[in-house]
């Protein structure tokens, strides 16, 4: 939030947006709040224009390559393969994804990341940004060859390293 959303918003009055980050950290850390990464994840290509996409295209435009946006990206771009790390089916509940079929394009170990996100209705411009790609390209591969946890430790060490 720190580096990748509170530097692109304007300012508005009587709202400490740092004080705000900190509320929004301890509602979700409540463990009295149940919520699961299915319910997360449903209909998630509806929310990427409208959350996540308007983001990332500010920070394009002020010459930066969101890392923690690739790798939300990337780890949706893993769920849409169809499969847990345990090999379970993954039931996809995501008309528009379907309707453009991204879970055809994320079957596999080898998405096909760029197709995934030149689907403009959904990602805008994003396809078109080379460095994003490439970056979404490999968190998407750190899933599959390291596991998602493992994946998160290394993502969050090359940011902590790239300071």
């Amino acid at each position: 939030m720190d580096k990748e959303i509170i530097p692109t918003l304007s300012p508005v009055p009587n709202i400490d947006f740092y004080q705000y980050k900190r509320t929004l950290i301890d509602r979700f850390s409540n463990p009295h709040i149940k919520d699961n990464v299915s319910r997360i994840c449903m209909d998630g290509a509806s929310k990427f224009p409208k959350f996540l996409v308007p983001t990332i295209l500010e920070e394009f435009k002020r010459g930066h390559i969101p890392h923690y946006f690739a790798f939300a990206i990337g780890a949706w771009i893993r769920y849409l393969g169809g499969y847990d790390q345990q090999n379970k089916p993954i039931i996809l509940q995501d008309n528009l994804a379907i309707q453009h079929n991204l879970h055809i394009l994320a079957k596999g170990t080898k998405p096909d990341v760029k197709q995934i996100l030149s689907v403009k209705q959904i990602f805008d411009l994003l396809g078109q940004n080379q460095q994003f790609v490439q970056k979404v390209e490999r968190v998407v591969k750190l899933f599959y060859e390291i596991g998602s946890s493992e994946t998160l430790k290394q993502w969050i060490n090359e940011d902590y390293n790239n300071e």
